[in-house]
């Protein structure tokens, strides 16, 4: 698949250009297709000219964009300027593929359901998928189902006046007993719009409505939660009951996550094999790079630990959904306590909700803590990346925060920055037995 990426610091966004190319016949140098190439990818045909000219056609609409928000002062958050570039493209790409819709179909009475079977059947041979990255677009239809009261719905009756009553719907109180919240509502439009937008490209007949319908949700960053270091260590050294033994090991392994980045499909995966001596060498489940970790003591005392349990894996790893469950109650019991703050938009109302670490926690918060604690630590970004296979420092933001804690030794320096210079300035003019006399007096204050 051929996308044109738009990328700066703190943004980016992606482009499909509804064309494929062979790698062989693609130069990497100019990021464009081959001059005189024809390339066949999954039974279809492209030329250069067709694959360059859209990616031309997408840069365009790029620099358009921006131009357009310049003359009023102002520029796009990212999901604004991807739905707006995405808008143009939906107006000027019109695929004439009908290889997934059967010779004497009538394009205009094909249904949801149609277009999520192809989608997931075919979806994943076109760019990799994790064992979990289809069920998000079967959420989605089957909740515009529930909103329709029907069992199935044509797609040319997806339209304007339908989506805006779908969004009314997920906000709407009396239809839910937890309305959901701006962020996750959004979540769901852009999935339903990337089917229908491939759906669109590969044959099938979706209203144009459909696809230039903007949900104009306001939306507040989603507050990172991870642990802080001295809380990884309270949590380590908390003692189960034997009786507690499930809940010790799910404790274990989110540990074990905090020390290593792993995500819990990978620590699903891990073999005793893949310990190779201080370090982890593993190909990952949900991206397939191979990363190298190095294990720190705290890590290997835990897959020592386990090292005697029966198989070929390294530690007791189960369910997904069972480890959610047990580690709230783990770190309830360790005393896991500190108040979460999140600011959540539902609709227009803004409510502000305080839980505590142990109703919010989930194992993948053992990864964000690995990143939040190594980037506080001082390990630098691109070191922190290689351990957990982001593909580049943008793609690792959502799992960076800032502990309060370092915070509050950052800004202590407000304080103690202005004496430090102070004292720099009056060693600058000392010779070396001045110096010295100087550096052991220090030294006894601060070790007292």
């Amino acid at each position: 698949m051929v996308r044109v990426r738009w990328n700066k610091t703190k943004s980016e966004a992606t482009f499909s250009t509804g064309t494929s190319a062979e790698p062989g016949k693609w130069s990497e140098e100019k990021s464009r297709a081959k001059q005189n190439t024809t390339h066949v990818v999954n039974g279809k045909t492209y030329s250069y000219r067709e694959i360059n000219g859209s990616i031309d056609t997408i840069q365009d609409f790029i620099s358009e964009t921006f131009y357009e928000f310049e003359k009023n002062n102002r520029l796009p958050d990212t999901e604004e300027f991807k739905e707006i570039v995405n808008e143009k493209i939906d107006e000027l790409f019109k695929t004439e593929s009908k290889e997934l819709v059967q010779d004497g179909e009538d394009v205009d009475h094909l249904y949801l359901s149609q277009l999520l079977s192809a989608f997931q059947r075919i979806r994943p041979t076109e760019v990799y998928w994790g064992p979990k990255a289809g069920l998000r677009y079967k959420e989605v239809c089957d909740k515009y189902f529930r909103f329709c009261k029907k069992n199935d719905v044509k797609l040319m009756d997806i339209n304007k006046s339908s989506l805006i009553r779908f969004k009314v719907w997920f906000l709407d109180p009396t239809e839910h007993k937890r309305p959901y919240s701006n962020y996750t509502v959004m979540k769901h439009f852009r999935n339903l719009k990337g089917m229908l937008r491939w759906g669109r490209d590969n044959g099938f007949n979706v209203n144009k409505e459909a696809l230039l319908f903007n949900s104009n949700i306001q939306t507040i960053r989603k507050t990172v939660t991870f642990l802080e270091y001295d809380e990884i260590q309270k949590f380590s050294d908390y003692k189960f009951k034997d009786y507690q033994k499930h809940l010790e090991q799910v404790r274990d392994v989110f540990v074990f996550s905090c020390y290593t980045s792993l995500r819990h499909s990978d620590l699903y995966a891990l073999r005793k094999a893949n310990i190779k001596g201080d370090a982890i060498e593993i190909v990952t489940q949900k991206t397939k790079d191979l990363l190298h970790i190095p294990l720190i003591p705290q890590a290997k005392a835990i897959l020592d630990k386990y090292k005697d349990i029966e198989g070929e894996r390294a530690l007791p790893v189960i369910s997904d959904q069972k480890s959610n469950e047990y580690i709230k109650e783990a770190a309830k019991l360790a005393g896991l306590d500190r108040d979460i703050y999140e600011v959540r938009m539902v609709g227009n109302q803004r409510m502000d909700i305080v839980n505590k670490l142990y109703e919010t926690i989930s194992m993948h918060d053992g990864r964000r803590s690995f990143v939040c604690n190594s980037l506080a630590f001082g390990i630098p970004p691109n070191v922190v990346q290689k351990c957990t296979g982001h593909s580049d420092i943008q793609t690792m933001r959502p799992y960076i925060a800032t502990s309060d804690k370092s915070v509050e030794k950052e800004m202590k320096k407000w304080n103690t920055m202005p004496i430090r210079q102070k004292i720099d300035a009056l060693l600058d003019e000392g010779n070396e037995d001045e110096l010295k006399k100087v550096y052991t007096s220090i030294s006894k204050i601060i070790k007292r």
